[in-house]
């Protein structure tokens, strides 16, 4: 394996970077956390120095890369030759930050606290069983409340206008999932009194047991919590 000679400017480092793709990319992660979990990721690309202000993320998010030492095994990948860290200057690590960025990847300052991104985003396709409801029963309770929430009385069209009656929802009483399999394969007759108006809030809540929680348990909790503010 020979070395380089060494330069201030290196044109065959800046046209190398110059030819990186992503795939190049991500093989030389892949590299450097191999290399790097065996203890011999110093060994086989010494010399270098801590990150030069950025770190380069892997693409779920979980790994942070010094963007020298991608370039290294990238060039050694390709050309079975190891760049010395003295062929890099501020320009050529510019050019890589950059260049890396454009292919996609996220480049944060060393030492950043913030939460780890993660890869998300990706059209997936999932298939799923659901159970029927009526629309027109969903309407119907919402409007004999006026678009009021039956459990902590707010009224969406009061407080964000028209627009507030889509945070109402109707909740059904009996519980789709905690009914028996017959009923669940035929379904059945629901009528006003079987559903319930809440806002999305009380809605989400109401199900966070099962079986989820009653109306008047769900009162009962909202006025504890009033209860409690109030008294502390």
């Amino acid at each position: 394996m020979r070395n380089l000679p060494l330069g201030p400017i290196d044109a065959e480092v800046v046209e190398f970077i110059e030819a990186l793709d992503r795939a190049m990319v991500i093989v030389a992660m892949e590299s450097y956390l191999v290399l790097r979990d065996r203890g011999s990721l110093e060994q086989t690309y010494p010399g270098f120095l801590p990150p030069r202000g950025y770190e380069v993320l892997s693409v779920d998010g979980t790994e942070r890369f010094r963007g020298r030492r991608l370039l290294t095994i990238a060039f050694h990948q390709t050309k079975s030759s190891i760049i010395k860290r003295n062929r890099f200057d501020d320009r050529t690590d510019q050019k890589l930050k950059k260049t890396i960025a454009s292919l996609g990847f996220q480049i944060l300052p060393v030492g950043n606290k913030v939460a780890t991104a993660k890869w998300e985003g990706k059209r997936g396709i999932r298939e799923s069983s659901f159970f029927a409801r009526n629309p027109e029963l969903a309407r119907e309770i919402k409007e004999a409340a006026n678009y009021k929430c039956q459990a902590c009385g707010l009224s969406g069209p009061m407080k964000y206008g028209d627009d507030g009656k889509s945070c109402i929802e109707a909740h059904h009483l009996d519980q789709f999932a905690d009914r028996s399999k017959k009923v669940q394969i035929e379904g059945k007759l629901t009528v006003l009194s079987d559903l319930a108006s809440l806002c999305s809030n009380c809605h989400r809540v109401i199900h966070t047991q099962r079986p989820a929680l009653t109306l008047n348990q769900l009162k009962t909790k909202i006025a504890t919590q009033a209860s409690d503010r109030d008294g502390a």
